[in-house]
């Protein structure tokens, strides 16, 4: 008898921010999910803008009357918590930081984050100022938000495209597990060489990801389709 993996039954859309919080609730009420993600703030920005308080609690509000839950904030592309650039990385960590708190004053309870790129510093390095990044942001805030580290596409200089490096960083800082997790990109794990094609491949997948990671940190799914070939380092969502 094949290894069954339960996996709750929530699911979401990353809605458009074009009008604000509420109309991008009722994007994803309109759509018939029960979870919901966001950018934290302008994907393409170093710098955002706070949500007001008052409609962050209206959507808080909203959102948790319709069982829409649980609520995700996406921060920017720009962020890379492994760069040596102390410039880059100090910024990324202030990215961190505002994320955290737009999803505090949300209600939200992850942020989802890219991890970033060594930038030709090595993969040891740059998962040392993951670490550091990470150590920083989270014992100096006091909320219960989770950063969610999402899988990347194993393509140039990327961190967190093999399950190991994920568990390294995790393991690192054990005092801060219950505000870590993971969110697995079914497109940027198929590039890096993860077989998800048949259900088969797919427990197996699982069942690698639960004895490196395990499966409790496992908070989310982004469910893309991938263009291109398996293992080619590239993604082309669909």
């Amino acid at each position: 008898m094949p290894e069954k993996y339960q996996l709750p039954s929530r699911f979401g859309v990353h809605a458009p921010m074009a009008g604000g919080l509420m109309k991008s609730l009722q994007w994803a009420v309109d759509a018939g999910c029960n979870a919901l993600q966001l950018f934290s703030g302008n994907p393409s920005a170093w710098v955002g803008v706070p949500w007001k308080q008052d409609l962050c609690d209206q959507f808080d509000a909203e959102r948790r009357a319709r069982d829409i839950t649980p609520c995700v904030l996406h921060t920017p592309y720009l962020i890379n918590l492994a760069s040596p650039d102390d410039g880059i990385w100090t910024k990324s960590r202030k990215m961190l930081e505002d994320a955290i708190n737009q999803a505090r004053r949300s209600g939200s309870e992850y942020v989802n984050s890219h991890i970033g790129s060594h930038m030709g510093n090595g993969m040891e390095a740059g998962i040392a100022r993951v670490i550091e990044a990470l150590r920083a942001v989270l014992e100096a805030d006091d909320s219960d938000v989770v950063v969610l580290l999402e899988t990347t596409n194993g393509s140039g200089r990327l961190v967190g495209s093999r399950f190991e490096e994920l568990a390294e960083i995790l393991n690192a800082l054990p005092h801060l597990s219950h505000r870590m997790g993971v969110c697995i990109d079914t497109a940027h794990i198929w590039a890096t060489g993860y077989d998800i094609s048949t259900a088969k491949a797919t427990r197996a997948m699982l069942k690698e990801f639960d004895n490196l990671v395990g499966l409790d940190r496992l908070k989310c799914i982004h469910a893309n389709d991938n263009r291109r070939a398996l293992g080619g380092h590239s993604d082309v969502h669909e």
